[in-house]
């Protein structure tokens, strides 16, 4: 998976013109946050099936900043619980700046 990074960049007309001269400008850089889902499961729990998930994503994957448990089940063999099982939505942001390669 290759994920392009971004960020947007807001002016905003925030000029108070005296005498000819900017008082005041303020410029914004906004994060763009993308998410992806996920799922995951332990033999444990519900919590160690999203801590799992956040340890598997955080290998591919910088600046996660929240995770979403959209759905949780649990798989049942003979009157008992096997599995426990999540479906999280992971948040994270992208990278502002294309990393410039290193000429040899």
């Amino acid at each position: 998976m290759q994920i392009v990074g971004c960020q947007l960049h807001i002016s905003l007309n925030c000029r108070i013109l005296s005498n000819n001269k900017i008082i005041n400008q303020k410029t914004t850089t906004m994060s763009i946050v993308k998410v992806i889902e996920v799922i995951s499961s332990s033999e444990k729990s519900f919590d160690d099936a999203v801590e799992q998930a956040v340890k598997e994503s955080s290998k591919t994957i910088r600046n996660i900043d929240s995770v979403w448990v959209k759905d949780m089940k649990v798989h049942v063999k003979d009157g008992k619980i096997k599995s426990y099982g999540v479906i999280c939505k992971v948040s994270f942001r992208l990278d502002g700046e294309k990393k410039k390669k290193k000429k040899d």
